[in-house]
């Protein structure tokens, strides 16, 4: 009886010594995990940081692009006007020299 007492203990020691070995890898594994998660919380908010700078650099660029939007037509526009008033000078000065051609030709017959 002593002998079968002897390989129980023997086989509960196996067994104890098993299962602290599996319980120091699980707890290990645990370990790994819990700095992976918090290395992963890291990154994420680093990311989040870095989102919100790129967010903030995009909506100040979409107003930028507003901007060159709305100057490009008003340098559109103000191009339109002063090609619109070179033509009128243009057809203004013509009308002048034939006024003041025949000026001169009313002014030269008498003469």
């Amino acid at each position: 009886m002593t002998d079968r007492l002897r390989e129980k203990l023997n086989q509960l020691r196996t067994e104890v010594g098993t299962a602290s070995m599996r319980a120091e890898k699980a707890e290990a594994k645990v370990k790994n995990l819990d700095q992976t998660i918090l290395d992963n919380d890291h990154a994420i908010k680093s990311l989040q940081v870095r989102l919100r700078h790129a967010e903030g650099a995009l909506e100040k660029m979409e107003h930028i692009v507003l901007d060159s939007k709305s100057a490009k037509q008003e340098a559109e526009t103000g191009r339109a006007t002063i090609e619109e008033l070179t033509r009128k000078i243009a057809l203004l000065e013509s009308q002048l020299d034939r006024a003041e051609q025949k000026v001169n030709e009313m002014g030269g017959g008498r003469s």
